[in-house]
């Protein structure tokens, strides 16, 4: 596969974007055999060099590990270049108490803060706080616009 040379040249010029292009091939077995280990040593080389996508890709094989705290650490350094995702998954470990104190002010500040991009999953996780009255007062009504505004969302990304 020429994709795997390039990335593997790339890579062994200690190259962050060739580092995390070989990692995904690994992690989604793409013209290699499928090795998540592989993926993850070469994602914590190009996270070494403060490459943005491979803080957010390591945070999530962090977090499915349930090594929250790491995964946590990724999150909010992919933060510092703008990444969406990573708001909405720092989110979501303040408002379950992943590896953390449950917060529900902050991990609704994350949502509402990831809303402005139309995020779906931030309006569901919104909506869903306003359902349960979670840092804010029980407000079935504006629960409702949430799901609505998340489902129209969704219905214009497809």
């Amino acid at each position: 596969m020429a994709e795997k040379k390039n990335f593997e040249k790339s890579a062994s010029l200690n190259n962050a974007r060739g580092f995390f292009l070989l990692a995904k091939l690994y992690l989604n077995g793409e013209g290699v055999k499928k090795d998540d280990l592989k993926a993850k040593e070469l994602l914590i080389k190009s996270k070494k060099k403060n490459y943005p996508s491979a803080l957010f890709v390591l945070g999530d094989i962090y977090f499915n590990e349930k090594d929250y705290a790491k995964a946590k650490e990724c999150y909010e350094e992919a933060l510092k270049s703008k990444n969406n995702d990573a708001v909405l998954k720092l989110g979501i470990l303040y408002l379950y108490g992943y590896g953390i104190k449950s917060d529900y002010k902050t991990a609704f500040h994350y949502f509402q803060s990831c809303e402005k991009e139309v995020n779906i999953n931030a309006l569901y996780y919104l909506a869903l706080m306003y359902e349960n009255g979670k840092c804010v007062d029980i407000n079935i009504e504006t629960a409702i616009q949430y799901y609505l505004k998340s489902i129209s969302s969704q219905s214009e990304h497809y």
